[in-house]
């Protein structure tokens, strides 16, 4: 079922049916759309065709729920091999039938100072409920692929659209700078795009000290620029497809938080610093580096993690 090029994607699966893999072959930017069809034999291979306009070839491929958890718990190293070995970069996109979303699930809580809490949680940024959400954003701030791409599918092309105008009217962010956009229609109201390292061995000190401006950029905006923010989630920024080391990531988000907050005691209406992914190995790693930096976890003193539902159903 494979040609030139690559791109994937899947959805959930819904009793009768069968979720299915997308596969759109084009060079330099792969799709990785949800289809879902009726009487298919699993490992038939559907071909779609292309557009006249378009030069590619999109095939079908059905998968049953179990194979789509595995593509979906593994799905920023899915897009570094696509990327690595292809040149492409891929989205994996999935839309979640209504009445069916999995409710997001606290895993680790502790109070930083006695007004701000940090927590890490398993849920998908594009409908987890906070003031303000932070995208791992490129410096042309091209939201095509990755998170990026979630949020403006989920959210509306308004959000590629005000960051096409921040980049053409002030151009491109620097890295471990910030831009804040609008968050169409996002749980959130704002979204902070965050532009984190790129990751090389030769580099990796300088990648390090460019994630700890970064996380301080967007310290500095929920707690000084914007004092009116409660509630912030941050993902692992530039642990995708910018290849930074997860551990090595998770551990500097963690430290620079703690060292930020401890050095500059800000006052601001900010309560709560939420880590998420929908990524049960990202997850691991944000609440392992928590208890390595932070200490014990409160949700362990007689509490069990903490869930709530997720206030819409989007596209992931």
């Amino acid at each position: 079922c494979f040609s030139q090029g690559t791109g994937a994607a899947a959805s959930t699966e819904r009793p009768g049916t069968i979720a299915s893999l997308s596969l759109l072959f084009k060079k330099g930017f792969a799709q990785l759309f949800s289809q879902c069809r009726r009487g298919h034999l699993e490992g038939d291979c559907l071909p779609l065709g292309g557009s006249a306009n378009n030069s590619f070839n999109r095939w079908l491929i059905p998968v049953k729920h179990n194979v789509f958890e595995i593509v979906k718990s593994n799905e920023s190293q899915l897009c570094d091999i696509l990327q690595n070995k292809f040149g492409c970069s891929s989205t994996l996109s999935c839309p979640v039938p209504s009445g069916n979303s999995t409710p997001a699930q606290q895993v680790f809580r502790r109070k930083l100072t006695p007004r701000i809490e940090l927590s890490v949680w398993k849920d998908d940024l594009t409908r987890h409920v906070v003031d303000a959400v932070v995208n791992a954003a490129n410096e042309e701030l091209s939201h095509g692929s990755g998170l990026a791409g979630s949020l403006v599918r989920a959210g509306g092309i308004e959000i590629q659209e005000e960051s096409r105008c921040l980049v053409a009217t002030h151009g491109k962010i620097p890295t471990g700078k910030i831009a804040v956009t609008g968050a169409g229609r996002l749980p959130c109201h704002q979204i902070i795009h965050a532009v984190g390292p790129r990751w090389t061995a030769r580099n990796g000190q300088t990648a390090v000290r460019l994630l700890e401006i970064a996380i301080n950029s967007i310290l500095d905006y929920v707690c000084i620029q914007n004092t009116h923010i409660k509630t912030v989630a941050i993902p692992a920024l530039s642990s995708g497809i910018f290849q930074f080391p997860l551990d090595l990531c998770t551990h500097t988000i963690l430290e620079t938080i703690q060292l930020y907050l401890q050095e500059k005691q800000p006052i601001s209406d900010l309560k709560e610093i939420h880590l998420v992914s929908n990524e049960d190995r990202t997850v691991a790693s944000f609440k392992d580096a928590a208890e390595r930096t932070l200490g014990k976890n409160e949700l362990s003193l007689g509490m069990s993690p903490g869930t709530i539902p997720s206030s819409t159903v989007t596209l992931q």
